[in-house]
């Protein structure tokens, strides 16, 4: 996920910044919870994580094949 976002109405993780923005042209609600959604903010740092759990996974798994 690139940029992910937190909508502000519930606090949960609602998509990358892109998606969001172009969905909030159509409709303010929040995709999660479906209320009006005022604002959604960018985690900053998070893509790293997510970034860093993947490559922990892949290792894994190139060392599961490998017995």
């Amino acid at each position: 996920m690139d940029r992910p976002v937190i909508a502000s109405c519930c606090s949960k993780i609602v998509g990358c910044k892109g998606c969001m923005q172009k969905q909030r042209q159509s409709s303010y609600k929040c995709m999660k919870c479906q209320r009006p959604s005022q604002s959604i903010n960018e985690v900053f740092g998070l893509q790293d994580v997510l970034r860093f759990s993947k490559e922990i996974q892949e290792k894994n798994q190139i060392e599961h094949n490998a017995f």
